[in-house]
């Protein structure tokens, strides 16, 4: 029986096994030269971006609204399709915000498994169609692309391949907010063919709750409660009324002011232990220049009184 939902001895098993394995490929890329560090981290992100499309095989009976799970239907998706090209020709910035959601988003779609964990439910009461064996190779391609992700993120940051620099974090919220623009893109695209279903007005597909908005790109998910409390970060600019009198948002463009009260501080947390003596030393250069002009203005007081 599949079971991987919260406080089971399956979840916890993959969860300590994801951990492992992240950990184990990253001491390995970082005892590497950074020649075959590269190379090793290519060769993940490749097979991972292949993994993403043999998934279609797994949903061949949906067709052809499945084609919908190659497309960047969520920011993991995204990242494991840019990966390859990324690593290999990705300037600064772009490596700063793909270091940022490989790690971040691997690890927490490892922690929260909202594909298996909806399938063990539909399992377990009887909602779903697929046979346990899918389930099954669903579930395991799941964790294997989350935990390459995750591993290519962190590969980057040990290995010496990638080097963060925070002065260049600023711009982290933008690429974010444009990430979640391409996915609004692609599920619009697959809303306006039927993909996700039948819809009686074009609007419904800019609403929160429909079902082509899993990676929250047209907003706040108005069918959570527990999250309605961020709708008040969002200015009111960015947001709007459909004509069914429900509240919607701009879409991927709400994200921008949540990017930088969120996205920001995590990313600048998670290259510190890399970038410390960095910002020291910038640290150390501004109080010496601070020290050079409070100097300089005294000596020509000085002068002056002469």
């Amino acid at each position: 029986m599949l079971e991987v939902g919260f406080v089971t001895t399956q979840y916890i098993i993959f969860t300590v096994l994801s951990a492992l394995l992240i950990a184990a490929i990253s001491i390995i890329a970082s005892r590497m030269s950074r020649e075959r560090a590269f190379s090793f981290t290519m060769g993940i992100a490749i097979a991972n971006f292949a993994l993403h499309f043999v998934k279609i095989f797994l949903y061949l009976d949906d067709m052809p609204g499945a084609i919908r799970h190659l497309l960047p239907e969520n920011l993991c998706a995204l990242s494991i399709l840019i990966a390859p090209f990324v690593i290999k020709w990705g300037r600064g910035r772009m490596k700063d915000y793909f270091v940022l959601l490989s790690i971040v988003g691997g690890v927490a779609a490892l922690i929260i498994p909202t594909t298996p964990s909806e399938l063990s439910r539909g399992l377990a009461n009887g909602s779903t169609t697929y046979s346990l064996a899918y389930c099954w190779l669903e579930s395991i391609r799941y964790y294997i692309c989350h935990i390459l992700l995750a591993a290519n993120g962190v590969m980057m940051l040990t290995s010496g391949i990638y080097r963060p620099d925070y002065r260049r974090s600023w711009s982290l919220p933008i690429y974010f907010t444009a990430a979640l623009c391409i996915i609004a893109l692609s599920e619009l695209f697959g809303g306006l063919l039927g993909w996700y279903g039948e819809y009686e007005e074009v609007y419904e597909l800019f609403s929160s709750t429909w079902a082509g908005n899993p990676a929250f790109a047209y907003g706040i998910r108005g069918d959570i409660p527990a999250i309605q409390w961020a709708q008040y970060l969002i200015p009111n600019f960015l947001k709007y009324t459909l004509p069914n009198g429900e509240l919607a948002y701009v879409p991927g463009l709400w994200a921008l002011v949540p990017a930088y009260l969120f996205a920001y501080p995590i990313y600048f947390l998670l290259i510190m232990p890399f970038e410390f003596p960095h910002l020291k030393g910038d640290l150390l250069a501004y109080k010496e220049s601070r020290r050079a002009k409070i100097g300089s203005g005294g000596d020509d007081s000085n002068k002056k009184g002469d």
